[in-house]
């Protein structure tokens, strides 16, 4: 399995197991999704937006 992947996986379980309300719409406006080699991606944070800390 892509790591991109296994994040998402571990992500959605985070979010519904604390009932955090965030979607990809939402990591979409704060990340890229960036590509730097054979099969692997990275979320790399807009320079423009707030991190949601």
């Amino acid at each position: 399995m892509p790591m991109v992947w296994r994040i998402l996986y571990t992500l959605e379980h985070i979010i519904e197991r604390e009932g955090i309300e965030i979607g990809l719409s939402k990591l979409s406006r704060l990340y890229n999704l960036v590509s730097h080699g054979s099969h692997r991606f990275l979320f790399k944070h807009k320079p423009q937006k707030p991190h949601p800390c």
